[in-house]
């Protein structure tokens, strides 16, 4: 996910917009909000980019990225910080790439034996 894309993201979701909202409030079409929500716009032009600030009541340079103050993705600060310590353990990886296939039910056992471990 690109820079524009993870602020777009971000706002639509900050302000509980939907694509057609978006179009709706920039005047832009349904498909240039697709095509940028998915990234497949890789310049865009400058009043498309004004457009969406406005909308998300920001500055372009905060759209783009280009300020220090560039959306989270994740947001909240504690799923950020497990994030952080998933991406950076390497068991931890493994660990959750293997359990995020699990049905429910076996996930629930997989906790389970994880508190039995704990307990030790």
């Amino acid at each position: 996910m690109n820079k524009l894309q993870m602020q777009i993201f971000y706002y639509k979701q900050k302000l509980g917009l939907t694509n057609e909202d978006l179009a709706s409030k920039t005047n832009l079409s349904k498909e240039t909000i697709s095509r940028l929500c998915k990234g497949a716009t890789k310049d865009p032009k400058a009043e498309t980019l004004r457009a969406l600030a406005k909308a998300f009541n920001i500055t372009v340079d905060e759209l783009i990225g280009t300020e220090d103050n560039v959306a989270p993705y994740f947001f909240d600060q504690k799923t950020a910080q497990i994030a952080e310590t998933v991406k950076s353990n390497t068991d931890l990886k493994l660990l959750f790439d293997t359990a995020k296939d699990l049905t429910p039910e076996e996930l629930r056992t997989f906790l389970g034996m994880i508190d039995i471990l704990k307990k030790k």
